[in-house]
């Protein structure tokens, strides 16, 4: 497996950071995981964003549920300007499927396709150092993969691990549920979880963040209030 050559993979998130050895180590699997409006694309996209600004590193954005111009024009308005970051690089589900899908125009499985054209892209670009994968969910619904999805999940994150890549796969929590995925293999298979949560006080939903789980890494257990202003995400430290 390609060794890769950033020392950690931080959230950039202020605050959160130092809480976990300076981030994620490289390589690693990552759920991220929240209910309906916690921020976990806005959270992922940042992630790949200020990795490609600030280190010049190739990130990807992978998207099967909104379209690219959807996510640019969403971000913008975050004050998050990817046409800045020549070494990001967004697509949507019809964006790829035009650029990887086979020659005689078949049906491939999803998750097969996705290794395949990260592994060309990869090869063109001359590195490929973290992955966003929105979400699970959708690429589960669009890849008509039989039953047995633990077996096929499996063989997609030896697929990524054989590339080197770091990987953040967004999924989403329905109401009430207690997994971080509705697939409860997830969280076996998966290195580690970032977990936004929504947190109701009267009529305020106040947003929080916590790492259950970080493979080799010193990180806390804890929550913490996090807040998305002009400068980005950053936690609010506990008294």
């Amino acid at each position: 497996m390609p060794e890769p050559h950033l020392d950690k993979i931080p959230t950039f998130v202020k605050g959160l950071d130092e809480k976990m050895d300076g981030g994620m180590v490289p390589g690693s699997i990552v759920l991220v995981a929240g209910k309906a409006g916690s921020m976990k694309s806005t959270l992922a996209f940042t992630i790949a964003f200020n990795l490609a600004r600030t280190r010049k590193a190739y990130t990807f954005y992978l998207s099967f549920e909104q379209r690219k111009e959807s996510i640019l024009e969403q971000m913008g308005k975050l004050g998050i300007d990817s046409k800045l970051t020549p070494t990001m690089t967004v697509l949507d589900i019809k964006s790829f499927r035009k650029i990887w899908s086979d020659d005689e125009g078949k049906q491939e499985n999803w998750l097969q396709m996705v290794l395949k054209g990260l592994g060309e892209f990869k090869h063109v670009k001359g590195g490929l150092d973290l992955l966003v994968i929105d979400s699970l969910d959708a690429l589960f619904s669009v890849s008509e993969v039989e039953a047995d999805h633990r077996t096929h999940f499996f063989n997609f994150m030896e697929g990524l691990r054989d590339l080197g890549l770091t990987v953040l796969i967004i999924t989403e929590m329905k109401e009430g549920d207690q997994s971080y995925s509705q697939y409860w293999f997830d969280t076996f298979l998966v290195d580690g979880i970032i977990h936004m949560e929504l947190e109701r006080a009267g009529k305020t939903v106040n947003l929080q963040i916590g790492i259950p789980k970080m493979r080799k890494c010193r990180h806390t257990r804890s929550y913490f209030p996090l807040i998305f202003d002009e400068s980005g995400f950053r936690v609010v430290a506990k008294e």
